[in-house]
């Protein structure tokens, strides 16, 4: 645990995306994710680590994975994501909203299933709402 604190110590940065990106790198090393990315409401990658494809596709469809419940409407979105990236099974991504600023931003990640990746989306969602607000404010 001491290296890794003293790992993260050494690697900062007063640059808000610099510093994001640096946090997502880390997590995503620490938890065997395939992909970690902070998205806008666009659907554009704000940074990101791991599989660029992946996160770009999986940034486009965040706004839409999180809005769409109807079971139709959803299972049309989820064959489309899997056309654009083949193999990806979708029970392995997770998508979390959050809004800073009045801006609505999103956490996107793809891993193994179980407790270290929703771990994983919940240490990037707040560090990213922690670098981003000490950026801003």
């Amino acid at each position: 645990m001491r290296t890794e604190v003293e790992e993260r110590r050494r690697v900062r940065s007063s640059q808000a995306r610099t510093a994001a990106s640096h946090l997502l790198e880390r997590i995503a090393a620490t938890h065997a994710l395939a992909s970690l990315a902070l998205c806008d409401e666009q659907g554009l990658v704000v940074v990101g680590t791991g599989n660029s494809e992946m996160s770009e596709v999986l940034a486009a469809y965040a706004p839409l994975l999180t809005r769409t419940l109807d079971a139709v409407s959803r299972a049309r979105l989820l064959d489309s994501v899997s056309d654009q990236l083949p193999g990806l099974q979708m029970d392995r991504v997770s998508v979390r909203p959050f809004t800073l600023e009045e801006e609505q931003l999103f956490v996107v990640a793809v891993g193994d299933l179980g407790a270290g990746k929703d771990v994983a989306v919940c240490r990037a969602l707040t560090g990213c709402i922690r670098i981003l607000s000490e950026r801003q404010g």
